[in-house]
């Protein structure tokens, strides 16, 4: 699913002639690959900021009308994805002439009404949308897994013995795919540190007082990396301790600790300390090898789910922090009652509960 537009060219116009233009308004050419069509040139639009959500897709290909450029944005496209095709489809049109045809119609441009999203909001809602694909991903998995083999007979056994556990394939399994979740608690973090830390006011002195290693400058030098992203990899994001620490420096409002350790479900653990639970249990699977002979299919599901509400109540706070905009897809259409600084007490629901 997309916008997808196709500007049909005059006969007289060159394939080359359209190449470079479309280099000039600033598209990478995209090298071929295994599903590549050997008579289409393709390009990409995507500029290292947070204003472009997906980016833009186009394609120089020959149809049974003679020469053609497609452009694409996905449907998870941003307003500035949006208004790129729109100039894209009209300086193609502009400097060579022809007619377009979109979803919308013969010569009918798309329309978006959303808002504009960009700098630190803009980064911060890309970081959740990736991390809503990536545990949405690891959801999915886990549920097909988990009906494939309710009738098996490890599904039978688990718990009844930590000798069988330790060699039932549902508990390894729930064990190898835990430090999977804690990748995407830790990209999450620290994909939202840079994105406030680019346009933070204590920006210089965090940078000054940041432990920089050789290699992460020579990367910088090379403009391969940007210095925030040293910076953050200099921060650790597998320790709630120092993650804390790390998003306090940069304001002080954000106290990660008090966002995550509000009750959560009526438990009496919070969402704080399933994070520091789970965390301890993914270094240990790693660093030691070993198995954690009690960690069922079911507890794998209710860290998911956990992780889930616990990111999800970050972003909702930094929107109420910052003012920023509330239309995102994967939000929950009810959280009236998250307020400036706090969060209440009460879940919201289709969302955090």
């Amino acid at each position: 699913m997309g916008y997808d537009c196709s500007n049909y060219l005059p006969p007289d116009v060159s394939r080359k002639d359209v190449e470079e233009f479309i280099l000039l308004l600033g598209y990478t050419k995209l090298p071929r690959g295994e599903f590549s069509v050997k008579s289409h040139i393709d390009f990409y639009y995507n500029p290292d900021d947070y204003k472009y959500l997906d980016g833009v897709y186009a394609s120089i290909c020959t149809n049974s009308e003679g020469l053609c450029v497609y452009t694409r944005c996905s449907i998870w496209r941003g307003r500035y994805d949006n208004d790129f095709q729109n100039y894209t489809i009209r300086q193609l049109k502009k400097r060579f002439g022809g007619y377009f045809i979109s979803d919308r119609g013969k010569n009918r441009y798309f329309k978006d009404n959303g808002p504009y999203i960009d700098k630190e909001e803009g980064g911060c809602y890309q970081a959740y949308s990736k991390f809503i694909h990536k545990i949405n991903l690891a959801s999915s998995t886990v549920e097909t897994w988990r009906k494939s083999v309710t009738k098996d007979c490890w599904y039978s056994n688990v718990g009844k013995s930590p000798t069988i556990d330790s060699l039932n394939p549902l508990i390894v399994t729930s064990n190898i795919v835990l430090p999977f979740l804690i990748a995407t608690i830790e990209d999450y973090f620290r994909s939202i540190y840079i994105a406030l830390l680019k346009y933070s006011p204590e920006k210089d002195a965090i940078i000054k007082d940041a432990r920089i290693q050789t290699d992460e400058l020579i990367l910088v030098s090379k403009d391969e990396i940007k210095i925030e992203d040293a910076v953050a990899r200099s921060r650790s994001f597998q320790n709630m301790r120092r993650i804390n620490q790390s998003f306090r420096e940069i304001d002080n409002r954000i106290d990660i600790h008090e966002i995550l350790n509000k009750p959560y479900r009526r438990r009496r653990q919070s969402i704080y300390e399933t994070f520091e639970n789970i965390i301890s249990h993914r270094h240990f699977i790693i660093h030691q090898a070993e198995i954690i002979c009690n960690y069922t299919p079911q507890s794998l599901v209710n860290d998911i789910n956990t992780t889930k509400a616990g990111i999800e109540r970050i972003y909702l706070f930094l929107i109420n922090l910052y003012g920023w905009s509330k239309e995102h897809p994967d939000l929950p259409n009810s959280y009236g009652n998250i307020i400036l600084g706090l969060i209440e007490s009460t879940e919201i629901k289709n969302g955090i509960e």
